[in-house]
């Protein structure tokens, strides 16, 4: 019997939201399962990140949080991922209130910095812009998924279009784009 119980706790613990450590940064209400460094770079680069975006759009900031919930390990983030959110792939995501505020889910690990970027980026134009048209949405989420040293400049996703272009001489259908209605994923 305890041996059945270790393991449905077990089991619970990885399927829920990491709530062990948590940290704010201005708009940001970080989340984890394991203890982070008050003053990452990461976090910070994010909190300039909003500040940046605001200006070169001129938008308001908004103080509606956005939290970001970081999971240590893959097989609990694709857990809680399968279980609580079936209909998204398991990778970086961002999600419309779940709850007050605005949510993003995503695995500490090798592409988190990008992801972060993107997603939280995300969550800064919703919460001041809700219905902000998708191919506006993801292009402005992909020039802030990059380092702010590259001033969105994102050298695999060009070298992958230039690559299009040449071999199949592909141009952007602005009609289907401005098709798309808006997302929050």
């Amino acid at each position: 019997m305890l041996a059945f119980g270790g393991c449905v706790g077990s089991l619970a613990s990885r399927l829920t939201l990491p709530d062990r450590n948590s940290l704010v940064r201005d708009q940001l209400v970080i989340h984890s399962d394991f203890t982070m460094a008050a003053h990452h770079r990461l976090f910070e680069e994010l909190t300039s990140q909003r500040a940046d975006l605001c200006r070169r759009l001129a938008l308001p900031m908004s103080d509606e949080p956005i939290h970001v919930y970081l999971f240590e390990s893959q097989e609990r983030f694709e857990g809680f991922m399968r279980l609580h959110h079936p209909e998204f792939p398991t990778a970086g995501r961002f999600l419309s209130r779940p709850t007050p505020g605005w949510s993003v889910y995503a695995q500490w690990g090798d592409r988190m910095a990008d992801d972060l970027r993107h997603e939280v980026t995300h969550g800064y134009l919703h919460s001041v812009v809700p219905d902000l048209p998708q191919w506006i949405d993801e292009g402005i989420a992909k020039y802030y998924e990059v380092p702010r040293g590259q001033r969105g400049v994102n050298r695999p996703l060009l070298d992958r279009l230039a690559v299009r272009i040449k071999t199949e001489h592909w141009q952007p259908d602005l009609q289907r784009l401005e098709s798309f209605r808006p997302t929050t994923t």
